[in-house]
């Protein structure tokens, strides 16, 4: 599951911080040349009804939180928080609905549906799948 650095960073996880590389650089070091590309291409072929990818987890340095228990909560509720915020965002733009041409704003609303439940969802997986989210509910 990848751990956003912004969350990373502030608790005191300095993983790769420092180094000469430009940011885009280290993304691109998670991408899973089939979870990436091979596997979402064979279902775009394929005309599959649903489309599906993943990519390499980013590394976390537990010890090196400033308070571990905490800090790997709010580390883990990262990913699944974002998720929620995109689809706020993407909910917010219903508004704009108004400044788009007649004849388009049918297939922004569509996308922009879509955006919502798969954005919800998504945080719904990710946080279900998370053993420390999980632990930290009260699930075993």
């Amino acid at each position: 599951m990848k751990r956003p650095r912004f969350c990373r960073a502030p608790l005191g996880d300095k993983h790769r911080c420092g180094e000469a590389r430009p940011r885009q650089l280290q993304s691109a070091q998670a991408i899973d040349p089939f979870g990436t590309l091979v596997l979402p291409g064979i279902l775009l072929l394929s005309h599959s009804p649903f489309l599906f990818g993943y990519a390499k987890p980013v590394p976390v340095n537990f010890r090196a939180l400033r308070n571990p228990r905490l800090d790997m909560v709010w580390v883990a509720l990262a990913g699944p928080a974002t998720n929620i915020a995109l689809a706020l965002l993407a909910a917010s733009a219903f508004h704009v609905l108004t400044f788009v041409p007649v004849n388009a704003a049918q297939w922004v609303a569509d996308n922009l549906k879509k955006c919502v439940r798969d954005q919800c969802r998504s945080g719904g997986l990710q946080y279900a799948s998370d053993p420390a989210a999980g632990r930290w509910a009260g699930r075993s």
